[in-house]
């Protein structure tokens, strides 16, 4: 099916509401909005197999085909992997001249710069300043659960209940995680989230169900750190009490060699 050329013209206006006190309800729509794509935005990085540059490219390409005039096309302070993306684009002289790009930021002086500098050689762009309020912790959650996968084990709403207990000695948001059943896959205890982005940084407590007769108890810490534009797992600590034999404790490190095909540099750990 061949998409309209004027999408607008198969709605009607909504009728009017007589309230003469009043300016807006009279009012009706006498034209289509603007149609902005966010497809291409840094949240798709965080899902199990995110797209590379080489299928953000092809579904660039399709959405101008389709004749969308405004079109965000990623987060470029999220990591050199978006960076690199955006200023490709805008380098290789693919953007038409009646369509706008557009990138989202947080409200930070190094990532607007950073934004910006994705952006030069533009010749028409905007930004979507992402401006967290101080006690918005609320809103970290939201973010937190929406870039959670639906299974078993996720930090999602069908998984966990959740509450925002403050922030914790480090500054970072603290979340309560209640599991809504007894698996050895879940957690009780709680996620910290950067204050700045709502991030993920950090899970830790108790496995809600024992995965053996055997252990008594686990109590996990899993360390984040954003590699490459996704958030990714970097350290998992789990110390088991063991019926007879008393507490043993695992660590462990993740190291990767390369994330949705591009190679990662070697890194530093950083202490949770």
């Amino acid at each position: 099916m061949t998409m309209l050329s004027e999408p607008g013209r198969k709605y009607r206006p909504f009728p009017p509401i007589d309230l003469p006190d009043r300016q807006w309800p009279s009012r009706t729509i006498v034209a289509p909005p603007r149609w902005l794509s966010t497809d291409l935005r840094d949240g798709n990085q965080a899902i199990v197999d995110p797209m590379d540059a080489v299928k953000k490219h092809r579904f660039f390409d399709l959405l101008v085909e389709i004749g969308v005039k405004e079109i965000e096309i990623g987060f470029p302070a999220a990591g050199q992997t978006e960076f690199d993306f955006i200023q490709g684009l805008v380098r290789s002289d693919k953007i038409p001249d009646d369509v706008t790009v557009q990138v989202l930021t947080q409200a930070r002086e190094d990532l607007i710069k950073r934004s910006f500098e994705s952006l030069d050689g533009a010749r028409a762009a905007s930004a979507t300043l992402d401006w967290l309020e101080e006690n918005g912790h609320e809103d970290l959650v939201r973010g937190a659960v929406a870039r959670g996968e639906m299974a078993r084990s996720a930090l999602a709403p069908c998984n966990y209940e959740f509450q925002v207990h403050g922030v914790d000695e480090n500054g970072l948001a603290k979340v309560l995680l209640s599991p809504k059943r007894k698996e050895h896959v879940l957690i009780s205890g709680a996620m910290f989230l950067r204050p700045v982005d709502g991030e993920l940084v950090r899970v830790q407590g108790r496995l809600a169900k024992s995965p053996s007769f055997w252990i008594k108890t686990v109590d996990i810490v899993r360390s984040y750190e954003r590699i490459e534009g996704a958030v990714m797992p970097v350290a998992l600590e789990t110390t088991a009490q063991v019926r007879m034999f008393g507490a043993a404790t695992l660590r462990m490190t993740y190291d990767y060699t390369e994330i949705d095909g591009h190679p990662v540099a070697p890194r530093t750990m950083a202490r949770r």
